[in-house]
């Protein structure tokens, strides 16, 4: 059995009263949270602290204190595993967990609200790093032994003594007569960039916003050197993202007939298959391997993050305001993944895949296989396909805060500097 994690000496100050509630406020704003002490060669005891709001986080009507969990993409206990208990005497509430002193998370804290739908908050003592991504929003933890990413996606973009230099971005409405509908689309070209020069590669993002880190990641690897004059197209997804990115065909010739010939048009980027990619994380992992495999004359690249590989349609509906999830059916037969299922069955097409995915993803109901596995038998698929691909899993989870860093990795392995 697992000893539990021994409580961390600046909370024991605190509950011995050796340290007045001020005292230790100082300390978790001066020092940050969580509260880390290593246990062992590889794993550390993780202490996270949060400050109730006596506004917000009392029940009005019965005087109780809300509960208070945390919400992290890593863990697979239950819930109730999850929430932070009152320190005696003070405002602040208190979990240590023991973890991989590897890995890196992106967490907040839900406040459950009786009636209404839960309210998630950053760690006060440890604010997420400003961003204009929407999908980075939460507090960051990263632990000792944490492998370095490959680019900060919070200080992509910065030049020295001039500080964050904004990418260039051309905001364009795309009406689509394939599906009927328009969507935004951002273009963003690299530093420099001029039709006078050759025609660049392209990389189509999935889950597209204005204050997507890929332009200012694209940025930094072209100022040192190490990709080329790769255009980014930043797709919407029109509140859509469920249908859109889960192999659906119309979508996927919308990009191949529509959206590619566009840019061809209004950018001049190449027309050649293996200067055009594909990227998109989680659904829109899935959307670039799966559209890739059905035009590759069109595509020959994919950088998939996460691919969500425990997809099938057939499977119950996922559960949101609003909706209906379908009842159990005893014995129901798991069908095979969706995306595993293409590429199993067709013949190999020569499209450059880079394929990664956090090694602790669990995958959300009502996934039948975790993601980590259902991602591990796609790889085998391609690799016994015979596909040119490059597959890794990181120490963490389905989380932005790895997929808007390592994006660079891709990007070097797809289109490196001539």
């Amino acid at each position: 059995m697992i000893p539990p994690a021994p409580t961390h000496p600046a909370l024991r100050a605190l509950t011995e009263a050796r340290w007045s509630v001020d005292q230790f406020r100082d300390h978790l704003s001066s020092q940050g949270t969580p509260l880390v002490e290593r246990l062992t060669a590889d794993e550390v005891a993780v202490t996270f602290v949060h400050e109730t709001d006596q506004a917000g986080e009392i029940d009005q009507a019965s005087g109780a204190d809300r509960e208070v969990r945390l919400r992290e993409l890593v863990g697979s206990g239950p819930a109730g595993d999850r929430v932070l208990r009152p320190v005696d005497g003070t405002p602040f509430r208190a979990l240590t967990l023991r973890m991989r002193s590897d890995l890196r998370l992106s967490y907040a804290f839900q406040i459950d609200r009786p009636g209404g739908a839960p309210e998630l908050v950053p760690d006060a003592f440890n604010p997420p790093p400003p961003s204009l991504d929407q999908r980075l929003t939460g507090s960051v933890l990263t632990l000792p032994d944490a492998a370095e990413l490959p680019v900060d996606p919070h200080r992509a973009g910065e030049t020295g003594q001039h500080g964050r230099v904004a990418p260039h971005l051309d905001e364009h409405v795309f009406r689509s007569e394939i599906l009927g509908n328009e969507r935004r689309v951002w273009v963003s070209l690299p530093p420099g960039w001029s039709t006078a020069g050759p025609p660049s590669p392209s990389v189509i993002v999935f889950d597209g916003t204005a204050g997507h880190t890929a332009p200012a990641v694209r940025d930094t690897l072209v100022a040192a050197g190490e990709v080329r004059d790769v255009v980014v197209v930043l797709v919407d997804q029109l509140g859509r993202r469920d249908v859109e990115l889960t192999a659906d065909p119309g979508f996927a010739r919308m990009l191949a007939e529509e959206l590619v010939p566009w840019l061809r048009t209004a950018y001049g980027v190449s027309a050649e298959a293996r200067d055009l990619a594909l990227s998109g994380s989680s659904f829109g992992g899935l959307c670039a391997a799966w559209t890739a495999l059905q035009h590759p004359d069109v595509f020959g690249n994919a950088l998939i993050q996460s691919p969500s590989c425990w997809f099938h349609p057939s499977l119950p509906s996922l559960v949101r305001p609003g909706g209906t999830g379908e009842a159990e059916v005893v014995g129901r037969a798991v069908p095979t993944p969706s995306l595993i299922e293409a590429f199993a069955a067709a013949d190999p097409v020569p499209v450059r895949i880079f394929h990664e995915v956090g090694r602790l993803e669990h995958g959300p109901p009502p996934a039948q296989i975790r993601q980590v596995f259902g991602n591990r038998w796609l790889h085998d698929v391609l690799r016994l396909k015979g596909y040119d691909t490059v597959y890794r899993e990181y120490a963490g989870g389905h989380d932005a805060t790895w997929w808007r860093a390592t994006w660079a990795d891709g990007l070097r392995w797809l289109f490196p500097a001539d």
